[in-house]
């Protein structure tokens, strides 16, 4: 099965490539083109997970869409802020069986909401689990 991890910064690389370690092929898409060439050519992602070598077989992309593109899991790892913008502009590419988890942490600020009704108002009706930490 296919999962597509949204956020090339420390967390949701850590996510991908323990995911990828898993054995199940997955795309990180990063929005930052040279985080993206640095995961795709030399495996690292120096400046957020420095000295960490990736699974050869962990794939990034620029392309959100194609990222989430026949995912049956779409892993959110975007920084809070970027939440609703994200998952609004990617709600008719992720496919509607795909199961979110959402792993941003954190507020809204504009409306104080949690990160769990974000992905509600976002992406209504879909099924999604959240990984939380401290």
């Amino acid at each position: 099965m296919k999962i597509a991890v949204l956020g090339g910064g420390a967390w949701g690389t850590a996510l991908a490539d323990h995911l990828a370690r898993g054995g199940e092929p997955v795309c990180l898409w990063a929005r930052d083109p040279a985080v993206v060439r640095e995961i795709t050519a030399g495996h690292a992602n120096e400046a957020h997970l420095p000295g960490h070598r990736l699974v050869d077989t962990l794939q990034a992309t620029t392309d959100a869409g194609a990222a989430v593109k026949d995912s049956g899991v779409v892993v959110n790892a975007t920084p809070s802020h970027a939440v609703r913008s994200v998952l609004g502009r990617l709600e008719p590419a992720i496919p509607r069986n795909a199961v979110l988890v959402n792993a941003s942490k954190g507020i809204e600020l504009d409306s104080l909401t949690f990160m769990s009704g974000v992905v509600q108002e976002t992406l209504p009706g879909r099924r999604f689990v959240v990984l939380s930490g401290p």
